[in-house]
């Protein structure tokens, strides 16, 4: 038998798909135009942020300053300074920060605000979500209620969150003399929470006279670890009907128990 012959490819010719290659080339130029207009805008000076042209309701940090200025509106990134700001200034609550065309960004800082100061071997003030807000001091802020958390022994930091019950129930008993207005006669130089059972506060009465105040003794007020509120409107009772004329003569208040425990000075 005769074999069978192979048919050989017929050679194909290659064609130039020449309005496929004018509509690259033109795409390309126009991308090419646009990203050189691009790039006009994002270095025109017209956009470029000054020290001027940065406002803030609070006083900046050089570092942050420095991270805005010569740069251009569209170049920088409002999150990632947010998040720089927040990390070095744990003082503040929330930062937001808004560009305002051609040239101006605008900074809003909301400050945590100072609820209590915890007093170990310094003073640090610390805010209602438990958060330090400032390095120790040797001396305590004024008209600020320390609490005496001594027996705390891990690290405090700026920026640090104090995670402990006792703190907890020592902002309640806060928040109690305050919402029984017990603050409007007394001043409150000390809250000891370091042992829960026996949770007490220091008291001075004090009565203002043309303008002057004048402080009477000590008096500690022991009110253990539950039902703040309830105990501060036994004391205002038992302070305005049983002992007004006495208060100079009280040693202690004791309040943990039905019976109410008044000790005097010998």
């Amino acid at each position: 038998m005769r074999k069978k012959r192979r048919k050989k490819p017929k050679p194909q010719k290659f064609k130039i798909n020449f309005k496929g290659v004018k509509i690259s080339i033109l795409t390309l130029l126009i991308l090419l135009f646009f990203s050189f207009l691009a790039y006009l805008v994002y270095t025109s000076d017209a956009f470029k942020i000054s020290q001027e042209t940065v406002k803030a309701n609070t006083a900046l940090s050089q570092a942050v300053e420095n991270s805005l200025v010569d740069k251009t509106l569209f170049s920088i990134d409002p999150g990632l300074i947010s998040k720089r700001i927040l990390k070095n200034h744990p003082e503040y609550k929330s930062v937001s920060i808004k560009k305002i065309f051609p040239s101006t960004v605008k900074i809003l800082v909301e400050k945590r605000i100072v609820f209590a100061q915890i007093k170990t071997k310094l003073f640090y003030p610390i805010d209602r979500e438990a958060i330090i807000l400032d390095s120790g001091k040797s001396k305590p802020m004024d008209e600020i209620i320390p609490i005496d958390f001594s027996s705390y022994r891990r690290r405090l930091s700026k920026g640090s969150r104090v995670d402990d019950q006792r703190l907890r129930l020592g902002f309640e008993l806060i928040d109690a003399l305050m919402s029984e207005s017990f603050l409007s006669n007394f001043k409150v130089e000390l809250i000891d929470i370091n042992n829960l059972q026996g949770s007490y506060f220091i008291a001075k009465n004090f009565e203002s006279n043309s303008g002057e105040e004048h402080y009477f003794e000590k008096i500690k007020i022991i009110v253990g670890q539950d039902d703040y509120r309830k105990k501060i409107q036994i004391l205002k009772r038992i302070i305005n009907d049983d002992l007004r004329d006495k208060l100079e003569l009280v040693k202690y208040i004791d309040l943990r128990h039905d019976k109410v425990y008044v000790g005097f000075k010998r």
